[in-house]
């Protein structure tokens, strides 16, 4: 029929059917809705706890009732948040919904939610750069990183070579590791026409 965007935070996701016939809307019909991972074909939420399932559910069914002519919402609207076990890769759910009375509307209609990630705000992603700069620790780097690594131990070498013992004796470079008990790395230093350098260090 058609289709509805939401987050996986959404507690209170509106469905609703309408129904309608050539008289115009229909009231008091029975209709119910079942909601589906639409990664598969038989795994149903049971609206008694949460849960998807591919058997023994207590409620597969949610009776929606109409207030109003012709409109039928699932009352409370579909909590996405509270569903304990929603897989990480389900993009899209089916709500599936069967009208059983009048015999004149009965049948079958089906809804499409899909289900987006939603951008962090400012403020959320300001809180996890405060914590990843104040909070976060890393262990002391135990070898000199490559000339491909990460950021973290680019950074680890850099702060290891300010706070921790260096040993220079007349042809090489030692980092210690801040407990002094081993090394993390060396390199080679020549002198050549009172020209020092320093070699690599590994």
């Amino acid at each position: 029929m058609g289709q509805i965007k939401t987050a996986r935070a959404e507690a209170n996701l509106p469905l609703n059917l309408f129904l309608s016939d050539s008289t115009g809307p229909v009231a008091g019909a029975t209709v119910v809705v079942a909601i589906r991972d639409g990664a598969t074909t038989n795994s149903y939420l049971d609206f008694a706890d949460g849960l998807f399932k591919t058997t023994g559910w207590t409620t597969r069914q949610a009776a929606l009732t109409g207030t109003i002519a012709g409109v039928y919402p699932l009352a409370g609207g579909l909590d996405v948040s509270a569903i304990g076990n929603l897989p990480a890769s389900t993009t899209k759910l089916l709500a599936e919904y069967e009208i059983t009375n009048p015999a004149a509307v009965r049948g079958i209609a089906s809804d499409t939610i899909l289900i987006e990630e939603i951008a962090p705000t400012a403020a959320q992603v300001n809180a996890e750069m405060v914590d990843v700069m104040a909070v976060d620790t890393h262990p002391e780097i135990t070898s000199i990183p490559g000339a491909v690594s990460s950021f973290r131990d680019r950074q680890g070498l850099i702060f290891a070579k300010v706070r921790n013992k260096l040993i220079q004796d007349g042809d090489a470079q030692t980092l210690r590791n801040d407990a002094d008990t081993a090394d993390i790395g060396s390199a080679t230093v020549t002198k050549l026409l009172g020209i020092t350098t320093r070699y690599k260090w590994v």
